[in-house]
């Protein structure tokens, strides 16, 4: 079954698609690439980071819904072809002659419908894609099957019940100006359970799931000071109670035992 697209991933397919290059570029800047945003995306690429320097280097990556490429900007080393994947085609073009990351292909595609054979990838990333499902189920089986054995999947799943998300959700009142698309995205996004996403990945044999905290305040300084101190990141994901409540987000980290 195809997942249906959200409000939100229509607007994010329909908005870039109409624009040109330059200015897709220039409404993804202004979108996702303030302080704020940068220093999220920041964390999130160094916790990929620590999750796939589990597993060695070369084979193919996949990344789903990858935007403007930041993924492969950081990783493509990392791998011996690095497979970039969106909806928008605009964003594709942007990223294949604006950034060129190395050893890039790219593919216009959604992650219900993604044209590989299973088991093609040694790694899979999606950050922020989840979220803009309806129907989460097939579109996290499409995304493991696509993982060879031995391989891993990394995808973001956002914490509705984070303190520190519903202290954004506050600020968004509260400052407009700044914190306003916190707001508008929230109405948009799909409300998942952290026990939903769980237990759609441990349903299959054969893969070993963890959960690691990425704690992103709205305020970059404090965003910085938590990631640079992964000794307390850690300690509270032993909480059970904290690691549910504070953390803006998790990377969902599922590897598949080699065959």
């Amino acid at each position: 079954m195809r997942p249906r697209e959200t409000a939100i991933s229509r607007f994010w397919k329909s908005t870039f698609n109409g624009m040109a290059q330059d200015a897709a570029a220039d409404a993804l800047d202004e979108a996702r690439l303030n302080a704020r945003e940068a220093v999220t995306a920041e964390i999130l690429l160094d916790l990929v980071a620590e999750a796939t320097a589990e597993i060695p280097e070369g084979g193919l990556w996949a990344d789903i819904g990858c935007a403007t490429c930041q993924m492969a900007r950081r990783f493509a080393e990392r791998a011996d072809g690095f497979v970039n994947i969106d909806l928008a085609e605009s964003l594709l073009l942007l990223a294949r002659h604006r950034f060129h990351p190395p050893r890039s292909s790219y593919v216009c595609a959604d992650i219900g419908n993604l044209p590989f054979a299973p088991g093609s990838f040694r790694v899979v990333t999606t950050m922020g894609v989840l979220a803009l499902i309806d129907d989460i189920e097939p579109a996290l089986d499409g995304a493991m099957d696509l993982v060879a054995p031995g391989g891993m999947l990394v995808a973001e799943i956002l914490n509705r019940r984070s303190l520190l998300y519903r202290l954004s959700l506050v600020l968004a009142v509260v400052m407009r100006r700044r914190f306003q698309p916190l707001r508008e995205r929230d109405r948009l996004i799909r409300r998942y359970d952290l026990a939903e996403i769980e237990r759609i990945v441990r349903r299959r044999a054969g893969w070993s799931i963890r959960l690691e905290p990425a704690f992103v305040t709205p305020f970059p300084r404090l965003s910085r000071f938590l990631a640079a101190r992964p000794g307390w990141r850690r300690g509270l994901a032993r909480s059970r109670t904290a690691a549910h409540l504070l953390p803006h987000a998790f990377l969902l980290v599922a590897h598949r035992d080699p065959a």
